[in-house]
């Protein structure tokens, strides 16, 4: 299969990008002119790149020529940005996004997957763990921008001949998060050691969270663009572990390495628990994750480690 990966640069975006390589699709990466390709450094010479903005409409009707999926991973705000400019964000995620629908449908592309927020959609937890049928009244304006997202591409599908697969993603995490970001709690924190600077934490710490290995996000994407129909279903583990625990396990895996920690007032914009019933993807998907918190933790961390060259 020919797959457009919008935002195949970024940290879930490469991966899924290198996935794909790996089960024999046709491989085309969309991504800004500014963007850094090093995360596809080694899949570079199986893949064909183009750069254009997300909000060129030429740009990306020229991406979609000869595709027969899109894997649409690409988001330009974050929950703490989107606060500053909610206008930037629709005039650079969900209008670009409506516009690239429109392409796929002028050029007879039919496959959509979209990642989306697991969790912010929900918003509060009525009950834990939160299916796909748990109201969704989100906090932040990011956990907004991805639900009304959500609900345009669906709303579409019912109308064309177009399968829009969903994926409400807990948080996850891998190697090539940011470690200067403001985004991804495990790579900044992994910078934050590195660098011997404190961590920020906004509130107590105990707000608990679903976290899980890029690489089982990334099977779950790959199993989403071969299912023919439209679905929306959570990808998490089930488990949930608070920012402190978290931040424990990521000391012990780095030999209890200090690593300063800094607490600021809750933000208001961050849920107290989000914990992902993933049963339907189960069902669907014949997907399940199979790498625990642990032992993704230390595998990271490791990796970080060599990558880096500390003892």
């Amino acid at each position: 299969m020919r797959v457009l990966i919008v935002g195949g640069a970024g940290f879930l975006g490469s991966g899924i990008a290198r996935a794909c390589v790996s089960a024999g699709h046709e491989v085309r990466v969309f991504t800004r002119p500014t963007r850094s390709l090093v995360r596809l450094e080694d899949i570079l010479s199986d893949i064909d790149v183009v750069h254009g903005d997300f909000m060129d409409d030429h740009a990306i009707s020229e991406a979609l020529v000869g595709m027969d999926t899109v894997v649409h991973s690409l988001s330009t705000t974050f929950p703490k940005t989107v606060i500053a400019s909610a206008a930037y964000d629709v005039m650079s995620n969900l209008l670009p996004t409506i516009r690239l629908v429109d392409s796929c449908l002028r050029q007879d592309v039919r496959n959509i997957v979209y990642l989306s927020s697991g969790g912010t959609v929900y918003g509060q937890a009525q009950y834990l763990p939160i299916d796909e049928d748990h109201p969704r009244n989100p906090l932040s304006l990011y956990g907004l921008s991805k639900l009304t997202i959500e609900n345009y591409l669906h709303f579409i599908a019912q109308s064309q001949n177009l399968a829009v697969k969903t994926l409400r993603i807990g948080n996850p995490y891998g190697i090539e998060q940011n470690i200067y970001g403001v985004q991804g709690i495990v790579g900044v924190a992994l910078g934050a050691m590195l660098r011997q600077r404190p961590f920020t934490i906004f509130g107590d710490g105990g707000n608990v969270r679903d976290y899980i290995a890029a690489e089982d996000v990334f099977k779950a994407v790959l199993a989403a663009i071969e299912y023919p129909r439209s679905l929306i279903a959570n990808i998490g583990t089930g488990r949930g572990t608070s920012i402190l625990e978290l931040l424990k396990l990521i000391q012990e895996a780095a030999n209890c390495l200090p690593l300063e920690v800094r607490h600021l007032p809750d933000r208001g914009i961050d849920v107290r628990e989000n914990v992902l019933d993933s049963s339907l993807a189960r069902r669907t998907l014949d997907w399940s994750p199979a790498i625990m918190l642990e032992e993704g933790i230390a595998k990271v961390v490791d990796e970080f480690w060599a990558l880096h060259h500390r003892d």
